[in-house]
């Protein structure tokens, strides 16, 4: 069973859900921060999208080595959660 039936409707599934979550963090992100550094802090968003996305795609290629290599993105994406602590200090 498909979920979606035509080519169509999962590259509209697949934007939406792509998009919806950057969107809602990024109106997040100008909410919570303070009046006079909202555009500082939107500008450190996009760079760090833009920095997640630039090492999801530099991995790619080590995903492509043999069969079992996918699942060097995931441990390079545990590496990082073990920063978490250090950076919420």
């Amino acid at each position: 069973m498909n979920i979606t039936p035509t080519l169509l409707t999962y590259l509209k599934v697949l934007v939406l859900v792509a998009t919806v979550p950057a969107i809602v963090g990024f109106i997040i992100v100008t909410e919570e921060a303070p009046e006079g550094s909202r555009a500082f802090l939107l500008a450190v968003a996009g760079m760090a999208s833009g920095a997640g996305f630039a090492i999801g795609a530099g991995l790619l290629p080590l995903a492509d080595v043999n069969g079992n290599a996918w699942r060097l993105m995931y441990l390079a994406a545990g590496l990082g959660l073990l920063l978490v602590p250090d950076i919420a200090r």
